[in-house]
């Protein structure tokens, strides 16, 4: 499979191009991605010959990472097959949803209940081209439910391995002149976190005005306890402190680990104290040393001079 930056029709020309070089010819558009980008499927040959006479056209092709040939004649030796897995499908429960709406990339139109149970729908979904074009256009022209002026589609939400589409919705969106009114987002990408990707997405939705339940969104097996519990019986974990990282001053240190209490009459040892020059600090205060008070001269406070 190949993405090429070309539309329905400007593609046939090549199309027309490989069939009259292959006797068995076995390309096809498996993809109409936006209105200027379509997905092509088929032979891996004849997928490589064709990139090659883009390329020398300065076209842009580009092969997917997939090893099938996804919406193609190639699928049709697996459709009987699929078709008798599915079997006959049954609707579940869907109380809620009975307001939802699903469009339909096979047919480009509204899908009616009874049509999704279908099984033969799934087959097409699988053998038919994917029209994401028309979907998408027709999503977006969707007239609201009240009847108002107002769009049906504000925002769009891709929901899958990485923001594959986010290309071709842009350029629909900016073809159909849309991109001012209806905003893109992407549950993940490639290559991040899906965590971070999901929460960041529904986060921008709540701040754009959707009823949103945050303690499901940060709680998502519910809420224990209104405090959340930390785990104490973990091992411990063996730090290494063979090496010391941090270069400390002496200051500091004979500070962190000085040796003896404060006492009443000298205070501590300054920190810049040595053994060839003791040195001591001390404040004093008459709430903590009372006794101060009783030596006076001259109702004048005097402090012992053996200090």
């Amino acid at each position: 499979m190949m993405s090429v930056g070309l539309d329905r029709y400007q593609i046939l020309p090549f199309l027309d191009e490989i069939k009259a070089e292959y006797d068995n010819f076995d390309l096809s558009v498996a993809c109409y991605n936006s209105p200027a980008n379509i997905t092509v499927s088929g032979n891996v040959s004849q997928v490589v010959r064709l990139k090659a006479l883009l390329d020398e056209r300065n076209i842009f092709a580009r092969k997917l990472q997939v090893q099938v040939a996804y919406h193609s004649s190639h699928m049709y030796e697996i459709a009987d097959r699929y078709l008798d897995l599915i079997g006959e499908l049954e609707a579940g429960d869907a109380s809620d949803l009975q307001s939802s709406i699903m469009v339909s990339s096979v047919f480009g139109r509204k899908m009616e209940k009874q049509e999704l149970l279908e099984s033969k729908y799934w087959v097409e979904n699988l053998t038919s081209p994917v029209k994401f074009l028309e979907a998408l256009n027709f999503a977006l022209h969707i007239s609201a439910e009240d009847g108002s002026s107002d769009p049906f589609v504000n925002d769009l939400i891709e929901i899958g391995p990485h923001s594959a589409l986010r290309g071709p919705i842009k350029d629909i969106l900016q073809h159909f002149k849309m991109s001012d009114r209806v905003k893109y987002y992407s549950m993940l990408t490639r290559y991040g976190s899906g965590l971070n990707t999901a929460l960041k997405t529904v986060g921008e939705l709540k701040c754009d005005g959707y009823d949103i339940n945050l303690a499901t969104v940060n709680y998502p097996r519910g809420k224990i306890s209104s405090r959340q519990k930390v785990l104490t019986d973990l091992p411990e974990y063996p730090f290494d402190h063979s090496k010391i990282y941090w270069t400390e001053n002496r200051l500091s240190r004979c500070f962190r680990f000085r040796k003896h209490a404060r006492l009443d009459l000298l205070g501590t040892p300054s920190p810049d104290s040595t053994p060839f020059e003791k040195k001591w600090r001390h404040t004093l205060k008459i709430q903590e040393m009372p006794w101060i008070d009783d030596h006076k001269v001259n109702l004048n406070i005097l402090y012992y001079a053996s200090s």
